[in-house]
């Protein structure tokens, strides 16, 4: 009886760890946080403010949310696109206390980013989170000094190293 006890407790530490809750949407806490106006600004610009509407939907989102000096340093060699944005978004919700080591996490672009939790040190696509926001109704944000850029896929490689190819599988 003692032995299941303490595997019960152990179970329950382990499995039962809930995050700090807030009664919010997540799309009024990032536009309410000041070091992610840009990132909201753009958001509104490509309409994906559209997804978290409660009325219209109770998918839960994990955003990794770029700060305005991380967009700043991005659109000075970059720019902000539909793939790159929706990238920054994940349609389920992460938690990073059931998360030991690496998982692939799919973004609405339907490519996979790498999320690291490695002792405490958070990490998408290599790239370190500076903070993680409570669990709002609708998801959670993370946000990141610096901008997430999709990796190509196989396809999209060919397209940029070799069109011949690519144009010869576009005719198959």
């Amino acid at each position: 009886v003692v032995l299941n006890l303490s595997c019960s407790r152990e179970w329950d530490e382990h499995y039962n760890t809930y995050p700090e809750t807030v009664n919010e949407n997540v799309w009024d806490a990032l536009q309410n946080d000041p070091q992610l106006t840009k990132f909201v600004e753009i958001i509104k610009i490509f309409q994906l403010d559209s997804i978290f509407d409660l009325e219209k939907t109770d998918i839960p989102y994990t955003i990794f949310a770029p700060t305005n000096d991380a967009i700043n340093g991005y659109t000075n060699i970059g720019t902000f696109d539909t793939t790159i944005l929706r990238y920054h978004f994940a349609s389920h919700f992460i938690n990073v206390s059931s998360i030991q080591g690496k998982r692939q996490v799919q973004t609405l672009t339907q490519k996979f980013a790498l999320f690291e939790n490695l002792g405490g040190k958070i990490t998408i696509d290599g790239i370190d989170v500076s903070t993680e926001s409570p669990l709002y109704i609708n998801g959670k944000y993370f946000t990141m000094d610096q901008v997430i850029k999709p990796n190509p896929n196989l396809y999209e490689y060919f397209q940029i190293t070799n069109p011949v190819l690519s144009n010869y599988i576009d005719t198959q």
